[in-house]
């Protein structure tokens, strides 16, 4: 499926859990192969004209990890990015927690393992990216719960309603000029009439004026907005 999205040059971030990995290894490789894999680090102009997939991280498994102690919870998140790391040879930046819950001893895991940005539910009360730790993490709210009742209901056995629900959901971001962020399960993506609708959709996409990225470049750009700084010249006009 990720060649779908290439096809539409559609940047996507994919999230494993670490024990995940060994059944996705030929998925990794394809994706990796090219040296360079991680050149936007230096030069994110070239990494976008060859490359348009990112991998992430949930940790070691889809079981929760809020509630544990500190150093379960950094010793999880550490180990699952290492063996991604390894799999990938090359960085990796996000962290999802499963389920999107969090606390805040997680908070402080995902701060100590230095990523640059954590996805979450909206336990945090912010509707919009937020700059944690004096700006080196953004944290990114996030509800699934739209998406969890389309992918559950019969909406999910017709192609056709399943475009109608992503487009209008677009149509509804794009009213307000926000941003729409849309996640698609592993588990689900390779049913034949998902797969259609998310190809109808992309092409829908193809001739709107919007910026289509992944959340490591989103974040980045978060973390760079904060620092724009305008300088107005004034000079009075003499009468």
């Amino acid at each position: 499926y990720t060649e779908m999205f290439e096809d539409f040059n559609f940047p996507i971030t994919i999230f494993f859990a670490s024990d995940q990995i060994q059944d996705n290894q030929k998925l990794i490789e394809e994706e990796t192969k090219n040296p360079g894999y991680f050149s936007f680090i230096k030069n994110a102009d070239s990494f976008f004209e060859q490359h348009v997939v990112e991998f992430a991280t949930i940790g070691e498994s889809n079981s929760l990890i809020q509630g544990n102690s500190l150093q379960y919870q950094f010793q999880n998140i550490q180990s699952s990015r290492i063996l991604l790391e390894e799999s990938t040879q090359n960085a990796v930046m996000g962290f999802k927690p499963p389920q999107l819950k969090f606390d805040n001893t997680t908070l402080n895991a995902v701060i100590q393992n230095k990523m640059t940005y954590m996805i979450g539910n909206q336990s945090l009360f912010r509707f919009a990216p937020t700059l944690i730790d004096e700006g080196n993490l953004v944290y990114f709210p996030k509800s699934n719960l739209k998406e969890e009742t389309m992918y559950r209901t019969t909406k999910f056995h017709n192609a056709n309603l399943l475009l109608k629900a992503l487009t209008d959901r677009f149509e509804e971001i794009e009213k307000v000029k926000g941003a729409a962020f849309y996640n698609f399960p592993t588990k689900s993506i390779t049913a034949k009439n998902l797969e259609s609708a998310v190809s109808q959709f992309l092409k829908y996409l193809k001739g709107k004026d919007v910026w289509k990225t992944n959340y490591l470049e989103l974040a980045k750009w978060w973390r760079e907005k904060e620092n724009i700084n305008v300088k107005v010249s004034y000079t009075p006009s003499l009468t």
